[in-house]
Parts: structure tokens; sequence; C-alpha cells
């Protein structure tokens, strides 16, 4: 499999994987949860965001500085966020 093959194989099963994390913390279905899901409108305050965070940095071996984590209020703002990261890493 060429590295283009699998950067986009990692890159289209992020949103799964942050989707599973805001679920898991949450205590929301995962299918309840959308791009367009605002963050604070899950129940998920600043320590939840920073423990879905560093399992998301762990998970694909990423580092997301400390002052980008807030900047997301959607479910998507944060997968884009992860999406460029990985990328970074990828390139």
């Amino acid at each position: 499999m060429s590295d283009e093959v699998l950067g986009a194989n990692i890159l289209d099963g992020i949103e799964d994987q942050v989707i599973q994390n805001f679920a898991k913390v949450s205590g929301c279905q995962p299918g309840q949860i959308v791009r367009e899901t605002r963050i604070d409108s899950i129940s998920v305050d600043s320590l939840d965001l920073v423990d879905i965070t560093f399992d998301i940095e762990n998970f694909y071996d990423i580092d997301i500085p400390d002052d980008r984590i807030f900047d997301s209020e959607t479910v998507g703002d944060f997968i884009d966020m992860v999406k460029e990261r990985v990328a970074m890493g990828n390139a």
C-alpha cells in the first residue's frame, strides 16, 4: 500500500475516531454526534476536552498545541484540527 493511500485511509477514519471519543466522554450515542454538534451542547467541559485531546494525540501519535485545544466550537472543528495535525505528521 502506498504512503498516499495509507495517509488517505488514516484521514478517512479520523472523523469516526473523534466522534467515538466525544461519545465516550459525553455519554451520547455516536449517532447523535455529527460534525455540526456544538461541543458545549453535549456536556463536554474543558477537562473532558483535554482528555479527548490526550486520547487522540496518543492514538495518532500527534501533538496538538495547548492553545489549539479550545479553538473548536463544534465537533467538526475539532475533527478538522486533528486531520490537519495528522497530515502535518505524515508530510
